[in-house]
């Protein structure tokens, strides 16, 4: 009658008390079909990764978000390490996944709105799209319904008039602060960590947002 069929197959019970132990982990298996997808799910041959961070995720929005505003080609595959991420930490919670994905495209997207990158009413485009990954019945559909969403966004992005290496340099002034703030680098070492290899354009760029050099901005923290 063409209904699909999963299977859910648990650790075996040699004694009554360990029947609920047996439902939990089948149920656990069952529920594997949405990042598995196979019609019969063992749970004694299921193998998490754990060596995927939370930092590591942070990491790679930020990743994404950096390639975007550049107009790297690359930043459709920065996207899917995001959901590459997703998939690893969420890995057995079908609904900690759809909604770390919605936190993820939210974080997204209210960066490039706040520099300008996008239009539109932005609420009502994330309830559309979380309106689409909530009705997702696997992880790979999941993938597939975020890359098309940020491929047409790419499109708007990409169009637009905008002045990309200006908005390249305020974050990487953002991150220079964020260093400045938290950490006892040395100038030259904050401007290669946010991409100058040459510290006198690094202090010229800062000096032209905030008025000041990094020593000087340093020394003002220091003095607060």
């Amino acid at each position: 009658v063409g209904v699909p069929l999963c299977i859910g197959i648990g650790l075996p019970a040699e004694q009554v008390n360990q029947l609920k132990n047996a439902y939990k982990t089948a149920k656990f298996a069952f529920n594997l079909y949405f990042f598995e997808e196979k019609t019969v799910i063992n749970f004694q041959e299921i193998h998490k990764d754990y060596t995927v961070s939370f930092e590591d995720y942070e990491e790679s929005i930020e990743n994404a978000f950096r390639a975007i505003i550049a107009k790297d080609s690359s930043a459709m595959d920065k996207i899917n390490d995001v959901m590459d991420n997703i998939y690893s930490i969420h890995y057995g919670n079908r609904y900690a996944a759809q909604s770390r994905t919605m936190n993820f495209t939210g974080d997204l997207n209210s960066k490039l709105y706040r520099y300008h990158l996008l239009d539109g009413d932005f609420y009502k485009i994330q309830d559309e799209l979380q309106h689409k990954v909530e009705n997702m019945t696997t992880f790979s559909e999941l993938r597939i319904c975020i890359s098309e969403h940020y491929e047409k966004l790419l499109e708007k992005v990409y169009e637009t008039e905008q002045n990309y290496k200006a908005y390249l340099t305020q974050i990487r002034m953002e991150a220079a602060l964020k260093l400045l703030q938290e950490t006892d680098y040395k100038t030259y070492e904050i401007g290669e960590q946010v991409g100058y290899n040459n510290v006198r354009r690094f202090v010229d760029a800062f000096k032209q947002i905030y008025s000041v050099s990094p020593m000087e901005y340093k020394k003002g923290l220091k003095e607060k």
